[in-house]
């Protein structure tokens, strides 16, 4: 069984890729395109050499919406805390 107390709500700040266009252009136009920064919120399920493996959504017994983050690409890892809980 999963349940909040067993998993930390985090709040994920990392880096994305990005295709900020669909269309033909002049090379020097692409010269000015950057990546993108992104930030992920959820509870943390496991952090490794690889992954920060994150779920949105969570009840007593199962989790849903997953995140799956390459280590890489994260800048930070900061605890979040609910404004409240679900009745129990």
């Amino acid at each position: 069984m999963t349940t909040e107390k067993t998993k930390r709500l985090v709040l994920v700040h990392w880096v994305d890729s990005c295709s900020p266009s669909r269309k033909w252009q002049d090379p020097s136009e692409a010269k000015t395109y950057k990546r993108d920064e992104a930030e992920t919120v959820g509870w943390l399920l496991r952090k490794d050499k690889d992954t920060v493996l994150l779920a949105s959504s969570m009840s007593s017994e199962q989790i849903g919406d997953l995140t799956a983050i390459p280590t890489g690409a994260v800048l930070s890892i900061v605890s979040v805390t609910p404004t409240h809980r679900r009745p129990k």
